[in-house]
């Protein structure tokens, strides 16, 4: 069943509800879901690029441009996270438990992408926010991509 954007974020917000999950990983789906990141840059942010007031700075991988997270509520939660490791701000939020619950709460809507090349469950977010677009232009931007060559992979060829 396809699902709009907005049924997806109630989904994940009834999930967050009625499952109390752990803050910094709800922060971690939610700049995925957001800003169209990859899963290692969230991963490997660092306390000395978080500025609270203003912006986090994640360090581009593969070429891309770093990203700028000024969402002032995903700003806010982190700057109330226990500062449990000098350097890393998820050091304990593992890719799999990212996987895991991405897998286990949007099940068949990841589905939809299993035929494109990084069909990792990670990846929904890129994908379906940018599943309407044909203009490479616009898909790397959105994405901080520079790679034409794996930009392609995203280009909408037919319906979903």
């Amino acid at each position: 069943m396809k699902q709009t954007q907005n049924s997806i974020n109630e989904l994940l917000k009834r999930d967050f509800e009625k499952n109390k999950i752990d803050i910094k990983i709800k922060t971690v789906i939610e700049i995925l879901h957001i800003y169209n990141c990859r899963i290692s840059e969230v991963l490997e942010a660092e306390w000395k690029n978080f500025f609270p007031q203003q912006f986090l700075i994640l360090r581009g991988k593969k070429k891309s441009e770093n990203i700028i997270i000024t969402d002032r509520l995903i700003l806010q939660a982190i700057a109330n996270f226990n500062k449990s490791h000098n350097r890393f701000i998820f050091h304990y939020v593992k890719y799999k438990d990212i996987y895991n619950y991405l897998k286990n709460t949007l099940k068949g809507e990841i589905s939809r992408f299993k035929k494109r090349k990084n069909n990792k469950v990670t990846h929904y977010f890129r994908y379906s926010n940018v599943a309407k677009l044909n203009e490479e232009g616009y898909i790397k931007t959105i994405l901080h991509h520079k790679s034409v060559k794996s930009q392609k992979y995203y280009i909408n060829k037919s319906k979903e």
